[in-house]
């Protein structure tokens, strides 16, 4: 195995740690923490946040090197990848924000369509040592309204992120461009909590015939939810409750129209930890279902041990059904961090053991075992709402094998973070039967800045 993208990306790494290096920045910066929201700098930015100034300016960059091998059944892949996101703020008061998120990201060498195509010349254009450029895109652009103290107006461009990210997870900080939604928001605050009121429209065909006559069909696709986060004290601090209607029409033949009724909780006590979730759905679920209700259970508890080295340990474990939706799930968070499966006739027993020294360095490792929730059922990858076919359920048995995940993340100052990690699947014999012992493996090296 070739990891051919890491060569020169680690010797500038061992650079960088050993040469006492410092970053010099404007006394005004203000460092960011990672968001656990899907490292999206101030993804929940409301004009409910009271500013010290009437205009923020934040900015995020970061480069990685990947390697993966068989991960989505493909062969071996290196890739190099950047993303930079300048976050900026403008409240003239404390009731109106407007905020605008600008993204520019890529992988080395890659081409794209140009932007004029001319006939009988080539479809895909270089943008490194060519004289093009790739385009700057907007990853968020919204307003915020606190029409009065128990209620805000949010509408545009946004992540959404709810509980978790099991089913909705828009910041998906993995992924080198991310989740945004276009959509409109009430949030409702209140002594226990807050009630929020949500609509996006995913795929709008007449918003495509505005620019393209061929699109002329009002069967769209749409996002609903009303979700409730409520705090009942120490046991039950994080409640919520929510249901969300998905309907996409925007494919003939193959249409989705579903309801997900769900229960979150969440809390910490001291040293111990939990959280669950569980969801029901019902409706047309898959464009090929076995049935129309689905559901998922995912449970985990932890205990940390506080001192010098703070170690937290946590078991778990999920299952979901044979035709449950996973909608917009956030990737590289759950069911392993080699994506490769979606939450969708899937059981899995977790344990996690994860080391923390102050805010310099984090160790995290865990191991996943895996099975087929229905034998008789396929299993499917994480792209999409999970209607990929990765095994077939010819080969009788349940078992997927199991993976190992491990990561490090290391601070350099309140503004530089490296990271790296591995993750390797061992095949059962469920994968074994269609794809021989090809071992899925994901290996990566990260630098971010923030500031």
């Amino acid at each position: 195995m070739k990891l051919l993208g890491f060569g020169w990306f680690f010797a500038f790494f061992v650079v960088l740690t050993t040469g006492n290096m410092r970053w010099s920045l404007a006394a005004e910066s203000v460092p960011l923490s990672s968001s656990v929201k899907g490292d999206a700098p101030d993804s929940g930015l409301t004009a409910a946040t009271v500013f010290s100034t009437p205009i923020k300016i934040k900015s995020q960059f970061r480069l990685r090197s990947e390697f993966r091998e068989f991960t989505d059944t493909f062969g071996p892949r290196n890739l190099f990848l950047m993303r930079h996101r300048a976050d900026l703020s403008f409240g003239p008061t404390q009731d109106v924000l407007v905020f605008v998120q600008p993204q520019f990201s890529k992988a080395f060498g890659d081409q794209i369509n140009p932007v004029v195509p001319q006939a009988g010349k080539q479809t895909m254009q270089s943008t490194s040592g060519q004289l093009f450029d790739p385009s700057l895109t907007m990853h968020q652009a919204y307003v915020s309204y606190r029409m009065a103290p128990f209620f805000e107006f949010l509408g545009g461009r946004q992540i959404l992120s709810y509980g978790d990210e099991i089913l909705v997870g828009g910041g998906l900080g993995w992924h080198n461009v991310g989740r945004s939604f276009d959509s409109l928001r009430g949030i409702f605050r209140y002594d226990l909590g807050s009630t929020e009121l949500l609509g996006s429209k995913v795929v709008d065909l007449d918003a495509i015939g505005f620019s393209n006559t061929t699109g002329t069909s009002t069967n769209d696709s749409d996002l609903f939810a009303v979700y409730n986060r409520w705090n009942f004290g120490p046991f039950f601090k994080e409640t919520d409750w929510y249901w969300l209607y998905f309907v996409d029409k925007s494919k003939p033949g193959h249409s989705l129209a579903f309801s997900t009724a769900g229960l979150r909780l969440k809390s910490s006590l001291k040293h111990l930890d939990y959280r669950a979730e569980v969801d029901y759905q019902a409706g047309i679920l898959q464009h090929v279902a076995t049935s129309n209700n689905a559901y998922q259970v995912e449970v985990e508890a932890g205990y940390t041990v506080p001192d010098v080295i703070t170690t937290r340990v946590a078991w778990g474990g999920t299952t979901s059904s044979e035709d449950f939706n996973q909608l917009y799930a956030a990737a590289h968070k759950f069911l392993g961090t080699a994506d490769v499966f979606a939450r969708r006739n899937i059981t899995a027993a977790l344990l996690k053991i994860s080391h923390e020294m102050g805010d310099k360095w984090k160790l995290q490792n865990e191991v996943l075992r895996l099975f087929r929730t229905s034998p008789r059922n396929n299993v499917y990858q994480i792209r999409g709402f999970g209607s990929e076919v990765l095994g077939n359920a010819k080969s009788g048995s349940s078992d997927l094998g199991f993976e190992l995940d491990s990561s490090l993340h290391y601070s350099l100052s309140k503004m530089v973070a490296l990271l790296g990690g591995v993750s390797i699947l061992f095949p059962g014999e469920s994968l074994i039967s269609q794809f021989g012992d090809s071992k899925p493996l994901l290996a990566f090296l990260q630098m971010e800045v923030k500031f």
